[in-house]
C-alpha cells in the first residue's frame, strides 16, 4: 500500500518532544513580542516628541520637555493610552493564534494515533478488511485482501465487484446495497479466483455502513471478508457422502423389500404343510415327531409376522402405506384383539381386568388398528411376571379417545423409554431372572407409533421404573 508508520513507542516519544518544544516555543515568543510591542511604544513617544521639539518649540528640547501645555498633555496621554491598548490586543491575539496552533498541533497528534491504530488493527486482523466509499470505490485494504487478490495488478480505486466476482456491474444481493436501500445488515458468499480464473475457494462478505462523526450520513462502507472455503468444501463433502448414503438406503429399503416378498412363499408353504399336516396326520404321526412338526409352524408363524411387518415398514418409510378407514366401534376391536390372545395370558397365568362397556366410534383403519392393539397386549403380557394383572380402559376425553393398557410387570427405567419406539429398539434384559418372555426383534413398537401417527394420533407411555409397571396409551383423535 506504500503506507510508513513509524511503531507505537517511537511515535509516543515524538509526542512527547513536540509538545515540550511548542510550550518552550509559545514562551519565547510571548517575551519576544511584549519586547516588541514595549520598544515600539518608546520608539513612537520619542519620535512625536521629536516632532513637536522642532515644529513647535524651534528645536528646544529643554523647554519642550518642562513647559507642556494642556494640548500637548493630552496628546501625549491619548497616544500613550492607544500604544498600550494596541500592546495589549496584540498581546492576547498573538496568544490565541499559538493556542489555537497547539489546538491543532494536538488534533494532528490524536488522528496520527487514530490512523497508527487503525492501521495496526488492520494488519493483525486475519479476515479480510475492505473499506469503500459510498460509490463502492475501494480506498484501502489490509494485508490479508492483499494476500487474497495478489494475483490483481490494483486494488484500489477499482469497485468492490470487480474485485470480488470479475463483474462490471453490481453483484445480485448486494449487501453493501441492502444497507442504502433497506438499511439491514446482510452478508454475501463470493467465489474467488486465481490469476487463470480458476475457482479456487469463497469468501463470505459482511457489509457495515461508515457515518460521518456522529452523523447518520452515510459516506463508506466496511467489508468484513471471512475464508468459508474450508467449510463450504466440508458442507459439500457432506452433501454429496448423503446423497450417497440416500442412495444406499433407498438400495437397502428395496432389498429388504424384493427379499421380504421372495420369503413369503417358502413360509406360506411351510405354514400351509405344517399345518396340513397337524391338522389331518396326528394320529398317524408320532407324538415325539408331531412336537417338531409344531415348532416349525409357530416359527413359521413369527417369521411371517416379522416379514409383514418389515413390509409395512418399508412402504410406511416410502409414503405407499394407505389406511383403509371406516367408522367402528373401538370397543369392539379391543373385546375382538382380547380374545385373540387371552390363550397366550392364560398360559403364563396373567389376569385380564377391562371396562369396555361404553360405546365409542371412530373413524379409523380396523386391520392396523388391531395390529397396533395386539402388539401392545403382546408386550404387556410378555413382561409381566406370571400371577401378574393387565388393565385395559377406554376413556373419552370430549376431542379424543384414550385407550389404555396397564400391567404390572416389569417396568421401564427412563433410558429404555427412551429407545423403545426406534427401528429394532429392543430393550435386552438377558440374565436378570425376571420371568419374562424375552422373545421379540424389537419394530412392533416403531411400527405401531408410525401406525398411531398415520391415524393423526400418538402413543404415550409411563413407568416409574424397575417392577413398577408400565402404561401404554393409544390416543385416537375425533374427527
Amino acid at each position: 500500500m506504500g503506507i510508513k508508520i513509524n511503531n507505537s513507542k517511537n511515535i509516543k516519544e515524538d509526542d512527547d518532544n513536540d509538545i515540550v518544544n511548542l510550550k518552550e516555543e509559545t514562551k519565547f515568543l510571548l517575551k519576544k513580542l511584549k519586547l516588541a510591542l514595549f520598544l515600539s511604544i518608546i520608539i513612537i513617544l520619542m519620535i512625536y516628541t521629536l516632532i513637536d521639539v522642532y515644529v513647535h518649540h524651534g528645536g528646544d528640547l529643554q523647554k519642550t520637555i518642562f513647559t507642556l501645555n494642556f494640548h500637548e498633555f493630552w496628546t501625549y496621554l491619548i497616544i500613550l493610552t492607544f500604544l498600550v491598548f494596541i500592546y495589549i490586543f496584540g498581546y492576547f491575539i498573538i496568544k490565541k493564534l499559538v493556542s489555537l496552533d497547539h489546538i491543532i498541533k494536538e488534533s494532528e497528534e490524536r488522528y496520527l494515533r487514530l490512523i497508527t491504530g487503525a492501521y495496526d488493527l488492520f494488519t493483525s486482523i486475519q479476515d479480510g478488511i475492505v473499506v469503500l466509499d459510498k460509490h463502492f470505490n475501494i480506498i484501502h485494504v489490509n494485508p490479508t485482501i492483499e494476500k487474497w487478490y495478489s494475483h490483481k495488478n490494483q486494488i484500489i480505486g477499482k469497485k468492490c465487484y470487480e474485485i470480488y466476482e470479475n463483474r462490471c456491474e453490481i453483484c445480485e444481493d448486494c449487501p453493501n446495497l441492502s444497507l442504502i436501500e433497506d438499511n439491514i445488515i446482510k452478508s454475501k458468499i463470493h467465489l474467488t479466483y486465481d490469476k487463470n480464473n480458476n475457482q479456487n475457494g469463497w469468501l463470505e462478505v459482511y457489509s457495515f455502513p461508515l457515518f460521518y462523526q456522529n452523523t447518520s450520513k452515510l459516506v463508506g462502507f466496511i467489508n468484513y471478508c471471512k475464508d468459508k472455503t474450508e467449510y463450504i468444501k466440508a458442507q459439500q463433502l457432506i452433501i454429496e457422502e448423503n446423497k450417497k448414503l440416500l442412495e444406499l438406503n433407498q438400495s437397502r429399503k428395496n432389498m429388504i423389500t424384493r427379499v421380504s416378498h421372495e420369503f413369503k412363499t417358502p413360509l406360506n408353504s411351510i405354514q400351509s404343510a405344517t399345518q396340513h399336516i397337524l391338522t389331518n396326520y396326528s394320529d398317524l404321526i408320532d407324538p415325539k415327531i408331531s412336537q417338531f412338526f409344531d415348532i416349525i409352524h409357530k416359527g413359521g408363524l413369527r417369521l411371517t409376522a416379522l416379514v409383514e411387518n418389515i413390509l409395512d415398514i418399508s412402504m410406511i418409510e416410502s409414503g405407499k402405506f394407505i389406511l383403509n378407514k371406516e367408522k367402528i366401534n373401538i370397543c369392539e376391536t379391543v373385546h375382538k384383539c382380547i380374545d385373540e390372545i387371552i390363550l397366550l395370558a392364560i398360559k403364563r397365568n396373567l389376569t385380564f381386568k377391562s371396562n369396555l362397556s361404553n360405546t365409542f366410534f371412530l373413524e379409523i383403519d380396523p386391520i392396523r388398528i388391531e395390529q397396533v392393539i395386539l402388539n401392545l397386549l403382546s408386550n404387556a403380557i410378555k413382561n409381566t411376571p406370571p400371577e401378574g394383572e393387565i388393565y385395559i380402559n377406554i376413556f373419552d376425553k370430549n376431542n379424543h379417545v384414550d385407550l389404555e393398557i396397564k400391567d404390572t410387570g416389569i417396568g421401564l427405567k427412563k433410558e429404555e423409554i427412551n429407545q423403545l419406539f426406534l427401528p429394532f429398539g429392543k430393550i435386552e434384559r438377558y440374565g436378570k431372572n425376571l420371568n419374562v418372555d424375552i422373545e421379540g426383534t424389537g419394530i412392533g413398537l416403531y411400527l405401531s407409533k408410525e401406525i398411531v401417527e398415520l391415524h393423526g394420533g400418538k402413543i404415550l407411555v409411563e413407568s416409574q421404573g424397575r417392577d413398577q409397571g408400565s402404561t401404554f396409551t393409544i390416543r385416537l383423535y375425533r374427527n
